[in-house]
């Protein structure tokens, strides 16, 4: 499995010219982010998210700290499939809520 580290530099969003054309704002965003974080940050989707990754929890918290704690930033946890499956049904809609 690859570290956030090496994971980020591959991810890629063809939408992200588009959208920065579209909303230079977005592009200023992600540079200010980046800089910040010392780290790529790359878009979601059609741009409704940006996001970059980290290796634990105390690196993202400490990541937030570095912007500030602004109330759109939200550090979020993934789980990889089994962990997922372990978890039964009342954990998993504990989760989603």
């Amino acid at each position: 499995m690859l570290s956030a580290a090496a994971l980020l530099p591959r991810l890629r969003n063809d939408l992200e010219i588009a959208a920065f054309h579209l909303q230079p704002r977005l592009g200023v965003l992600r540079e200010m982010l980046e800089r910040k974080l010392e780290r790529p940050v790359r878009m979601s989707g059609s741009g409704s998210t940006l996001f970059t990754l980290y290796e634990t929890e105390v690196e993202a918290h400490e990541a937030r700290q570095k912007l500030g704690q602004p109330s759109e930033m939200m550090i979020d946890k993934t789980i990889v499939k089994s962990e997922f499956c372990s978890l039964g049904q009342a954990k998993i809609e504990e989760i989603v809520d």
